[in-house]
């Protein structure tokens, strides 16, 4: 595997201060290799040895468990839990720290059909998992950690961990076909207004807006800042400057995007594309296709990851 080794020293204050040192890293001395992020269509893995982040509250559902399972530390709201494996579901605030513990973070996006499945886990938002239930994903799981996990597998895996947890959780709600109707007007055109698809599929804005958050599992503004930063993802390596990449989007401003982005995934962006220390791994025609029906303009340029071969956008 090629990998970049460093010994992190300096405690979590300094990594703030320290250019290139992403801030989210623990304050224990670790010997550091590469996080790994599968960018995918309907989620995202997330694999790093070392993780120490401060209270986010996304959008996505989350699978967290421990990769050689060591136990790692939840906090909600003032209370802290300690688990090998754990379901949270959206919107519920929380703080990582897995000092020394390789994890595995698996968000599950809205776009996901399983999505609305996590919004079941009863208060206070998650659920605690045997880790023994995915024993069966351990050599996908170390190959995602140490970034050899092929594009085609990592996409299975996403399902499989998925698949792993919703057998364990109630019914959501049906369907809806003027919902299902509303989210591909979005994806067509994410400015639409919530008033504008109330009407086009004859509901009150009110109604609407309810019916919305009670199908999908989330309010309509966080489905539709969670569209946003999608688009954003979609654009991040194209090269273009983040106050571009803010404005066609939808966002105020970079400030606004950079903040945005924190609390969907856990740092900035400037640190997802921090190649020192992340390796970004894209299901590239995919996305590519998103970009195309996004009008996000021509395709940026392609390499080949040096760990799998995949294809990666410069």
């Amino acid at each position: 595997m090629q990998s970049v080794h460093r010994a992190l020293t300096a405690r979590t204050a300094v990594h703030h201060k320290t250019p290139g040192v992403p801030p989210w890293y623990s304050d224990a001395p670790v010997v550091h290799a590469k996080d790994h992020v599968y960018l995918l269509e309907h989620g995202l893995i997330y694999a790093s040895p070392c993780i120490a982040s401060q209270h986010t509250s996304r959008c996505s559902a989350s699978i967290l468990l421990t990769l050689e399972r060591k136990p790692f530390k939840v906090t909600f709201r003032d209370k802290s839990y300690q688990f090998k494996a754990v379901a949270v579901r959206p919107l519920v605030e929380r703080s990582l720290h897995a000092e020394n513990a390789a994890l595995i973070s698996v968000l599950v996006h809205p776009n996901h059909p399983e999505f609305s499945r996590f919004r079941t886990i009863v208060r206070p938002g998650y659920m605690e998992l045997d880790r023994e239930t995915f024993a069966h994903l351990d050599d996908s799981l170390r190959a995602a950690a140490a970034g050899t996990l092929p594009l085609q597998r990592s996409a299975e895996l996403l399902d499989q961990t998925i698949a792993a947890v919703v057998c364990r959780l109630p019914n959501s709600k049906r369907p809806d076909p003027r919902v299902e109707r509303v989210i591909e007007l979005l994806r067509e055109n994410p400015n639409r207004t919530l008033s504008d698809l109330a009407e086009t599929v004859g509901l009150s804005c009110n109604r609407m807006s309810h019916l919305f958050a009670d199908v999908v599992g989330l309010p309509w503004r966080s489905y539709v800042l969670w569209q946003k930063v999608l688009t954003a993802a979609l654009m991040l390596t194209s090269g273009r400057r983040l106050t571009e990449i803010a404005m066609t989007a939808g966002f105020a401003d970079s400030a606004h995007l950079s903040n945005t982005w924190q609390q969907a995934f856990g740092a900035s962006p400037s640190q997802f594309l921090n190649s020192e220390y992340v390796e970004l791994h894209f299901e590239g025609n995919r996305l590519q296709a998103s970009r195309a029906a996004a009008g996000l303009g021509s395709t940026p340029q392609q390499r080949v990851c040096p760990h799998c071969g995949s294809t990666l956008t410069d």
